[in-house]
């Protein structure tokens, strides 16, 4: 359930159509270039010159060859113009407001002025170095959005800065001091240094009303700005500050690659619980940290997008200024992705050169085959005390690799696996991964989890890794969907994804014990171990996260008013999606007159209803069954265990005498049907109860035994009926009863338990194909007779999915593992069932 959030998006409602480049891009552009003020300028470095090839700390490879043609730099397409361009969307916005801009060097309107071409693959772009043209000179740049806004006497009372600083230029990690803009006497605010790494000091906050953003991000969770763009948003959301967000490009928004980051591996390289390669803008990403409820305490950024246009997530946007100062061309930014791991190893990535992220290489490599290009890092701007310095390192250089070998890639770790193995063919004892800080492994905090390390140490190869994150990433490309602003025609293939597919990718994902897990559906205080569970705290996220269950069940004592019951359920649901992204199947007995949890609770302003016994006619069943799943879909419920199909042919019977629709099988089986439907049309999955049949017995199988003596015969002409037109009903699960049924099972073994009763009468007799659903196991008919261990192994046995309240997790987890062990259970047989469980979640897009 995404929470409520304030979003406005504003479209420009004509199109600018840029074409060409250089003089008559920049002739587009309000004001000049920037000499006079701290807002950023070019910078010459003791060690940069004007071309890659010519730099005098690479040696052992040619440089790089010049492309045989130069591409026309014209584009027939209309460029892509920015949100900061936009100044007619947004200025009245800032009327009137004391305004503070979230920006760096990059934030010069319309940045690409020169690089606006069509087809950047066969565009000499990708290696020409930032803040230089083809032919070597620098680039003009256009102005400034502080300058822009400034004059247009805009009121701008604070600058906050990311990573690197304002200018751009300080080290990875290195402290930022404020400062104050000498042109325009605006104050610059660290986000980097004076403690405000985790976000602004509460005196700058009362700084302004406003805040814009304007800053070119480059798509990968790793790369911090973002990070800065979160803490911004969360202060503005305690603030009550308006956010208004100044679109641009992601150039790497054509793909989403990588793992997602896990809780535990939260850092300054990565906040939030998405992929490594994450395919959105910032106005995307930061509707995204809006919907998803994911700033502090659930709360929700006052936010106004001003989108780009002539965007689509395939277009592929040259920059013209280094976002950062290791990131000197576009080849750089692609290969950005897949070199990036070997930060804080044994191997460099060519910081210290003109070719970081280009190339890598360690002094441990001299003599290793395959490895000999070479480099020496140096200290430069940007990279003061790199990794080996003055140390000659031997590798490979990757800036004769097509891009487009590097897109239909996306992250490559075979650059990785192939370093590593070669460095523990050398007997070295210093780790290939090193350690970063906290003791803990740097790769793992790029990476958001260790799986990545682990995989690569058991001798897993790129594409098997690769494989591991596919469901992760086709359930991020769903959760993203709704708030994506350009097309994306990668995505087109996930919008009608088959649930089969998504069934098999997480199934593929899943341990034998989270498999086990999926089986059951527990009570949440069977979970945390405590009395009673009205909220979701601690106890039970971190029992989710050991247990992730198929579902839980809610009681009455859970359930103490409206607020308090979708606050739970949303929660709980948020935790059990964390292990795998598999929600839960939240479950509740809702039928409607003598079982409701809901509607005899009069916090609740619900509609109430008589015995369903004495419904009339089908119509009324349906209107019942929609009326009650309007309610639990409004509180978070998504499974009721309703209706009753039992056809009552005994007069005599109390269990379900109230709430058997009645003694006609056909009348049973089409009130059963409507209501059903109501359910479906409001958004509940339906369960019928009580296979093979309560309407004849004699005795409560909650107190204790219960007995029918029907034949088979007479049974399939009145309590089988409904159950077996359950596919033609809609029903989503059978329940079974725990009644003894001696003409189908030929003894007094509860139905539930039996192998005759399920898988022979229920699947091969009936053809149901469902999910089968026990009753209640903690019920006397089977915790009299059985253990909870027992009992969960025999209903495996017998054909059902899902375990009903065991009265033991623990009993019934250790039972299952013993039978699999000693073969009495195979995990084919679990896997049988885990895969009716996630199709029909993924099908119901719970």
């Amino acid at each position: 359930m995404k929470l409520k959030q304030r979003i406005t998006v504003i479209p420009l409602f004509f199109v600018l159509t840029l074409t060409g480049c250089g003089k008559e891009a920049s002739e587009i552009k309000t004001g000049g270039p920037l000499p006079e003020t701290e807002t950023v300028t070019e910078t010459e470095t003791v060690t940069e010159t004007e071309a890659v090839s010519e730099a005098p700390n690479v040696t052992g490879n040619e440089p790089a060859p010049e492309p045989e043609t130069e591409t026309e730099t014209e584009a027939a397409l209309p460029a892509v113009v920015l949100g900061d361009e936009q100044f007619d969307a947004y200025l009245p916005l800032l009327e009137g407001k004391a305004v503070a801009l979230l920006t760096n060097q990059t934030g010069i309107v319309g940045d690409a002025a020169s690089f606006r071409v069509e087809d950047p693959l066969s565009d000499p772009d990708s290696l020409i170095r930032f803040g230089k043209d083809r032919d070597g000179n620098d680039i003009t740049y256009g102005e400034h959005i502080l300058d822009a806004l400034v004059d247009r006497n805009v009121n701008v009372t604070a600058v906050f800065s990311p990573e690197h600083g304002f200018r751009g230029e300080a080290d990875a990690g290195e402290t930022v001091e404020n400062a104050v803009d000498e042109k325009t006497g605006v104050p610059l605010i660290s986000l980097y240094g004076n403690g405000n790494t985790n976000g602004p000091a509460d005196s700058d906050m009362e700084r302004f009303d406003t805040l814009v953003v304007d800053m070119q991000d480059v798509g990968l969770r790793y790369f911090t700005y973002y990070i800065s763009l979160y803490n911004m948003m969360d202060a503005c959301a305690a603030w009550d500050k308006e956010v208004v967000l100044l679109d641009r490009p992601n150039p790497n928004g054509f793909y989403v690659d990588g793992p997602i980051l896990q809780e535990p591996y939260k850092s300054g390289v990565g906040r939030l619980p998405i992929p490594i390669v994450y395919g959105m803008t910032w106005g995307e990403l930061a509707q995204m940290i809006n919907g998803e409820g994911w700033l502090s305490e659930g709360r929700t950024a006052e936010l106004t997008v001003i989108p780009c246009l002539n965007y689509t997530h395939q277009t592929h946007v040259p920059l013209s200024h280094e976002p950062s100062p290791n990131l000197k061309d576009m080849h750089a930014i692609y290969l950005y992705a897949s070199t990036c791991y070997f930060e804080n190893t044994v191997v460099s990535v060519g910081r210290g050169t003109e070719l970081p992220f280009n190339a890598f290489g360690s002094p441990y490599f001299e003599n290793v085959d395959g490895y000999g290009f070479s480099f020496t890092p140096q200290s430069m701007l940007g990279a003061t005390e790199p990794p080996f310095l003055g140390e000659t390192c031997y590798g490979k250089d990757l800036r004769t690799k097509p891009l487009q070998e590097i897109f239909d890639e996306g992250i490559n770790l075979t650059y990785l696996i192939d370093a590593y193995h070669a460095y523990q063919s050398l007997g070295q004892e210093q780790s290939f991964f090193g350690k970063g800080s906290n003791d803990r492994y740097f790769i793992d905090l790029l990476c958001g989890t260790d799986e990545v390390r682990r995989q690569i140490e058991e001798g897993l190869t790129s594409d098997e890794i690769k494989a591991s994150w596919k469901y992760d990433l086709i359930r991020f490309r769903a959760q993203r969907r709704p708030y994506l602003l350009y097309e994306d025609a990668d995505d087109a293939a996930y919008i009608d994804l088959d649930p089969e597919m998504l069934t098999e990718a997480v199934l593929a994902r899943m341990s034998l014990d989270q498999k086990i897990d999926q089986l059951l559906i527990v009570a949440p205080e069977i979970l945390t171990q405590t009395e009673t569970v009205t909220s979701a705290g601690d106890a039970l996220r971190e029992a989710l996260e050991q247990h992730p269950v198929g579902g839980i069940l809610y009681f009455e004592p859970n359930i103490v008013d409206p607020e308090q019951t979708k606050a739970l359920l949303e929660a709980t649901q948020s935790y059990a999606k964390a292990p795998l992204g598999v929600p839960l199947f939240a479950c509740i007995d809702e039928e409607g007159g003598k079982v409701s949890r809901i509607a005899k609770n009069d916090a609740f302003d619900v509609p109430r209803f008589d015995y369903l016994c004495n419904v009339k006619s089908k119509e009324e069943a349906y209107e019942i069954g929609l009326a009650i799943g309007k309610y639990l879909k409004e509180y978070g419920f998504n499974l009721d265990f309703a209706p009753c199909a039992d056809v009552l042919t005994n007069p005599e019977n109390t269990v379900v005498k109230d709430r058997s629709f009645g003694p006609d099988p056909a009348f049973v089986s089409d009130c059963v049907g409507a209501y059903c439907s109501g359910l479906h049309e409001s958004g509940i999955l339906s369960t019928i109860k009580h296979f093979p049949g309560h309407g004849s017995t004699v005795g409560d199988t909650h107190e204790g035994f219960a007995l029918t003596e029907r034949t088979l015969w007479e049974m399939k002409t009145a309590e089988l009926i409904p159950f077996q037109r359950a596919g033609e009903l809609g029903a989503d699960a059978v329940m079974t009863a725990h009644i003894s049924v001696p003409a189908i099972t030929g003894d007094n073994t509860p139905a539930t338990l039996s192998e005759a009763a399920l898988n022979g009468v229920l699947r091969q007799d009936l053809g149901y194909d469902g999910l089968i659903v026990t009753d209640a196991l903690n019920m006397k008919a089977i915790s009299d007779h059985y253990g909870a261990g027992e009992a969960c192994v025999l209903a495996l046995k017998a054909g059902a999915d899902l375990l009903l309240m065991p009265v033991s997790l623990t009993d019934a987890e250790n039972a299952i593992k013993a039978a699999l062990s000693s073969g009495e259970l195979s995990e084919d047989r679990i896997d049988l069932s885990v895969r009716r469980i996630l199709m029909k979640k993924f099908e119901a897009g719970l």
